[in-house]
């Protein structure tokens, strides 16, 4: 069962903790962030994202998946290659 945020929030702990023992992914999904454009602060972030990613990459990545990536739900997530590999070419 997955537990949404109530809020837009995300989840700092997670967010610091995966900053500190990650710091690659910390720095990919910045990397995104700037390319988009954007902070990713809500849900509509996330579903934009997706779709500008598919037209750039022809890969899809669903928005699901971006928000457990940010944080955004409160799941902590083991990204698969494919995401990592789509997120490195966007």
């Amino acid at each position: 069962m997955l537990f949404f945020r109530l809020t837009p929030n995300f989840d700092e702990n997670w967010l610091r903790m995966t900053r500190k023992t990650i710091p690659e992914l910390s720095f990919l999904l910045t990397e995104v962030e700037k390319k988009y454009g954007r902070k990713l602060s809500t849900a509509t972030d996330f579903e934009s994202l997706s779709v500008v990613i598919e037209m750039n990459t022809r890969a899809y990545i669903s928005a699901s998946t971006l928000k457990r990536l940010w944080g955004y739900v409160t799941m902590k997530p083991t990204p698969r290659i494919y995401t990592l590999d789509t997120l490195c070419k966007f």
